[in-house]
């Protein structure tokens, strides 16, 4: 059932053509994030945007959705020159951004989710049924059989991508912006995301892809496009480019390998860390780590990889069997943790690791305070000179140690709270997802620290739903389904095969060590 919105005025929307954007500039103060920008958008292809961080993408995509204005330059759609002074009417036009921290309404069904933008511009439609079947004809277009009245909540990660462009659809989109739409996805559910927004672009609806992941960009986009430093570097055929040619691009020179040379596996140093999970077989692997060694826990989402990590820092409690350099450990807290030598770099550093409202200073210092316990003594000069200690450490780039920290970059973010981590000093230090959502020189800098710590006789467990990074970063790596740890393996002896198969279960011939 259609909703009772004319068709007319989509019908005018898909007759504008391409979008032109041209000479397109924007300051800030005295930085400059785009200089001169020239983009063209052929209407009814995926258009990819990639770039590092900083590069000048969100603020190309926030002038495109509304939610800011170029200060010079144009941008037309077709025909007509496209001005939004807001969102509303980005969106009356057709334009919507589904940025990479979903809007959601928590506590509110799928139905209200999918359609909220739709009644925001003024459809209407006969009660629930109606509703309903509007949501459940969209959801089926997308290949779900979910109800349009259960909780958004209960929602899978998958679906919750999907409603984010659902909600564009209900809406008469004509042009969907995606800001890292795969970040939060397993490997399996991106590859069925990235077919489902390609039959949406064969529905007619302009697609701008924005991406870090060079080979879904380049399996994705009919176009992609490179911006370096606030400049449009170059705008082509995705089937001309390689992910070498986009790198090259993109940093202005080449990268051999984002990977440093990996750390051989040592059974003679020190085990730091050893967890057998509660409930586990007589046979299963135990997952250690020694002194020195970075040792990688691979897994679907919802396989329980992150629930190891809160194990071991003491915030949640299933029975797991913990030892800390040989002795019996329970910790009671993440406090207790940090005092007994665990740092944490937390999986989504928007939602746990980001004092979002504070400063640089305050975001990189918390865990030097906490090991103070918060001492009146605690002096501000040395905190000062510690947190420029462990930016200069870590490579982090910023203006002064008191600005906001959401003024950085995503992969100066991110090396904040690495910093925030070393600067204890940590004997074992867990990252998760340590390199989500940065571009790839940040990701080969990250890489390059990481192991740097790892030399220096730090024990290193890395959780990553990203298989070359388990692979191309680790000397051993533990294999997690359904909260049980199923297999362990020798990085030099696996490939990416071997994960997924592991993963998924289909374990026979590929030397999972039970």
């Amino acid at each position: 059932m259609k909703s009772r919105r004319s068709g007319r005025a989509v019908q005018a929307r898909a007759a504008r053509g391409d979008i032109r954007i041209t000479n397109v500039r924007r300051v800030f103060g005295s930085t400059v994030a785009l200089e001169d920008v020239d983009l063209v958008i052929e209407p009814g292809t995926v258009h990819a945007l990639v770039g590092e961080n900083g590069a000048g993408k969100s603020t190309l995509m926030k002038i495109l959705a509304g939610l800011d204005r170029a200060d010079s330059g144009e941008i037309r759609f077709g025909s007509q020159t496209a001005i939004f002074r807001n969102v509303r009417e980005a969106m009356r036009q057709g334009v919507f951004l589904v940025p990479q921290e979903r809007a959601a309404i928590d506590g509110r069904s799928i139905a209200d989710n999918i359609l909220v933008a739709a009644e925001s511009l003024g459809t209407r439609f006969r009660g629930k049924a109606e509703r309903y079947a509007r949501c459940s004809e969209l959801l089926s277009r997308a290949g779900l059989s979910t109800d349009p009245a259960s909780m958004f909540d209960s929602a899978t990660n998958l679906e919750r991508a999907y409603i984010g462009i659902l909600r564009a659809c209900a809406a008469d989109a004509r042009v969907i912006i995606l800001d890292e739409p795969t970040a939060y996805l397993s490997t399996h559910d991106a590859s069925t995301y990235v077919q489902f927004v390609k039959s949406v672009r064969d529905q007619g609806i302009t697609i701008v892809y924005v991406s870090h992941f060079l080979e879904e960009v380049l399996d994705i986009a009919d176009s992609v496009s490179v911006l370096r430093d606030g400049r449009m570097i170059k705008t082509a055929p995705a089937e001309q480019e390689s992910p070498r040619s986009l790198i090259r691009s993109m940093v202005g020179s080449d990268i051999e390998s984002i990977f440093p040379p990996q750390l051989p596996a040592s059974s003679s140093a020190q085990t730091v860390l050893a967890v057998r999970m509660s409930g586990a077989s007589a046979d299963a692997p135990t997952i250690t780590v020694r002194a020195g060694e970075i040792v990688g826990i691979a897994g679907l989402m919802g396989s329980g990889r992150t629930e190891v990590a809160l194990e071991i820092l003491g915030a949640t409690r299933s029975g797991a069997n913990i030892e800390l350099r040989g002795k019996a450990c329970t910790n009671r807290s993440p406090r207790q943790a940090l005092h007994r030598g665990i740092a944490y770099l937390p999986e989504d550093r928007k939602k746990s690791g980001l004092l979002a409202h504070r400063s640089i200073r305050e975001n990189v210092s918390v865990s030097m305070r906490g090991l103070e316990n918060g001492a009146r003594w605690f002096s501000v000069q040395r905190e000062a000179l510690d947190v420029r200690t462990a930016l200069a450490a870590v490579g982090a780039k910023f203006q002064h140690i008191d600005q906001g920290i959401t003024q950085l970059s995503g992969g100066n973010q991110q090396k904040c709270l690495l910093a925030r981590c070393l600067s204890v000093n940590p004997s074992l230090l867990i990252v998760d997802e340590p390199t989500r959502g940065v571009d790839v020189k940040s990701k080969q800098a990250i890489y390059q620290l990481l192991h740097d710590v790892a030399s220096q006789g730090t024990a290193i467990l890395m959780i990553s739903s990203e298989t070359e990074e388990i692979i191309g970063m680790t000397s051993r790596f533990y294999v997690m389904r359904t909260g049980r740890v199923v297999g362990e393996f020798l990085t030099e002896e696996a490939n990416a095969e071997v994960v997924v198969a592991a993963a998924f279960g289909n374990q026979n011939g590929h030397g999972v060590k039970q």
